[in-house]
């Protein structure tokens, strides 16, 4: 009896451990933005406008898991140096080696490199986010008092803050940034594109039009 509860026991252990999901740890995420905020990893290709890029790099480095990369897009691809591939439902970034063999009978090769535009776009990044990765959004009025302290008191390190600007007369997400530290009266951020690490409240004051910011909570990510 004794061993049959043993070995009860020892599988129930087992099957717990294999059904846990591993949560995502927003100070690695931190920890990786701290570190690659000003020069890019090389693993990875920079965009010209590589702020969601970066966030998405710094995501997985807490432990998010990407998706696979759809076979349709790597067959796609090609041997284009880069390339995105437009879907809802995933979220993936891959590198892709190819070989050939030339006119000359020489053997060329490289690699090209495809990420999907829910990796590396703002909008489709948020939506993406939300629907399919459980992850929850506030909107802030950043440029008001109220609402910028209500925006640091809700924001947690490793947290994501896209910010807006109009486009033909409607607000429309821009920018993503990474929350990297916090203290009482304000949290740090750090994005690419320009490659800053700043105060939230300093970058806020650069913001002379567009005051919607839209935090998204990663703490419950799936």
């Amino acid at each position: 009896m004794k061993k049959c509860l043993m070995l009860f026991l020892f599988a129930f252990l087992m099957v717990q451990s294999i059904g846990v999901v591993k949560a995502y740890d927003g100070k690695k995420a931190a920890a990786y933005a701290k570190k690659y905020w000003k020069k890019s990893n090389t693993n990875y290709h920079t965009y010209n406008n590589d702020c969601t890029n970066f966030v998405s790099q710094c995501l997985v480095a807490g432990g998010l898991k990407p998706t696979a990369m759809p076979q349709a897009a790597k067959n796609a691809a090609g041997i284009r140096a880069q390339s995105v591939y437009t879907t809802k439902k995933h979220w993936a970034y891959f590198v892709k080696h190819w070989s050939s063999v030339n006119g000359y009978g020489q053997k060329i090769g490289g690699y090209s490199i495809i990420s999907t535009n829910t990796w590396c776009n703002v909008s489709a990044f948020y939506n993406y986010m939300t629907t399919y990765r459980n992850v929850k959004s506030k909107t802030f009025n950043g440029k008001s008092k109220n609402g910028l302290t209500s925006l640091i008191k809700n924001s947690q390190v490793g947290d994501v803050l896209q910010f807006t600007k109009k486009v033909n007369g409607k607000p429309t997400k821009y920018h993503s940034v990474i929350v990297i530290s916090k203290s009482k009266n304000d949290i740090e951020i750090a994005y690419h594109s320009n490659n800053v690490k700043t105060s939230l409240r300093q970058r806020i004051k650069k913001l002379t039009k567009y005051k919607t910011v839209y935090l998204l909570k990663f703490n419950k990510a799936k």
